[in-house]
């Protein structure tokens, strides 16, 4: 970790894939701690299947709450200490490592957040679905902590790609078709 953070190496986690493959609990919030660049990723259907940011970022904050924190020295607010703590990682952080954090893995200024000369990547979502209900206190942890939820309005550079909870300019069908014979073609060899 030291020297990610004098190399200026970055971080792609990958909670589920590291979970589904028994791989542990990388140490992220030493990682933060340090300065280490860290950026949240899926591994596609070989070992995440949903390929959902979101859940990933869920799962990087509850993995550091319940992670033995003993390699961490002792700090106000809870961290450190044997066992886990909830202030290991908070939901801000997860959502940062989701958007600024992959743009600073990929060497991008013009994605991870949204300001005057951006590509405009961003999301809305309702708050009045199941997976969201009783938000109002935090709708930005919400994001990270409930679910699951639709995306309403997805846009990437400013194109409409999900409107309403549906595609607008992406073909379901075919690339589900397009997967399928992938995995058949893996399988089948």
């Amino acid at each position: 970790i030291d020297r990610f953070a004098e190399t200026g190496t970055g971080v792609a986690h990958c909670p589920s894939a590291n979970m589904r493959c028994g791989q542990g609990i990388a140490k992220i919030r030493e990682m933060l701690d340090k300065g280490v660049k860290v950026g949240l990723g899926v591994d596609g259907s070989a070992s995440n299947d949903t390929s959902n940011l979101f859940m990933e970022a869920r799962l990087a904050l509850m993995l550091q709450r319940v992670a033995p924190h003993h390699y961490l020295s002792e700090k106000p607010g809870g961290r450190g200490g044997f066992g886990g703590t909830p202030t290991a990682l908070s939901a801000r952080e997860a959502l940062d490592m989701a958007t600024r954090g992959g743009a600073a893995l990929l060497g991008r200024d013009d994605i991870g957040h949204l300001a005057p000369g951006m590509s405009a990547d961003f999301i809305a979502v309702r708050r009045d679905q199941l997976g969201l209900s009783g938000t109002e206190r935090d709708p930005l942890a919400a994001l990270v902590l409930c679910g699951p939820f639709r995306v309403d309005y997805s846009y990437i550079n400013g194109r409409e790609i999900i409107g309403k909870g549906a595609f607008r300019s992406f073909d379901v069908e075919e690339a589900l078709a397009d997967h399928r014979a992938v995995m058949n073609r893996i399988y089948n060899q």
